[in-house]
């Protein structure tokens, strides 16, 4: 008699110890649809989640005209100009009548001369072209090749009746190929027997 009130006692008070911790994680796990299932705040859920660090900048490189933005190229140095000077004995030049009677445009000059050193001692080479009459009492424009032993150089402009003149270099070929600059055109005398050709190439 005295054990069966004692082992009542003892499920009551089992009894009441499990309903004072309320339903387990097991049970809101199942909880029916229509029912929202709470999770105790000290239970931890997932793995924890991690901080993104932060953004590192990529760098962008622009290019623009002649290089990249940021970078500034090394200066290029240009070769110096060289410089040849020749002495033209013009022996053949022949004017040709083509306009009206007398100094008219359309004239022409036709030539071809013996071209020497600077020091006008020794033959280098020979030229050969022609001028037309642009403007009478003023000036022509020609165009003529100079050919020397190592190669040839071309020129075009104007030769003026009076004072020097300046031509470009439009061209070469063996040791001047793709030349480029200019021609100083200086008579060495009155009577326009010598001239002075002053090549700058560059």
């Amino acid at each position: 008699m005295k054990r069966g009130i004692w082992l009542g006692v003892v499920l009551v008070m089992i009894a009441g110890a499990f309903l004072s911790r309320g339903p387990g994680p097991e049970v809101l796990a199942q909880a029916t649809p229509g029912e929202t299932a709470t999770v105790p705040a000290t239970e931890t859920v997932g793995a924890p989640t991690e901080t993104a660090g932060p953004e590192v900048p990529i760098a962008t490189v622009t290019p623009i005209a002649g290089g990249v933005s940021g970078q500034t190229p090394e200066a290029g140095s240009s070769p110096a100009p060289r410089t040849l000077t020749l002495v033209e004995r013009a022996t053949t030049d022949t004017v040709i009548d083509l306009g009206e009677q007398g100094d008219a445009i359309g004239d022409m000059i036709a030539f071809g001369n013996p071209v020497y050193d600077q020091d006008n001692q020794r033959q280098v080479g020979t030229d050969q072209g022609g001028c037309v009459r642009a403007v009478p009492g003023q000036s022509y424009e020609c165009a003529w090749t100079v050919i020397l032993a190592n190669g040839q150089l071309s020129v075009e402009g104007p030769f003026n009746d009076s004072g020097d003149s300046v031509l470009a270099v439009t061209g070469g070929t063996g040791a001047y190929i793709g030349a480029q600059g200019e021609m100083a055109l200086h008579a060495r005398n009155a009577d326009g027997t010598e001239y002075d050709f002053t090549f700058t190439l560059i």
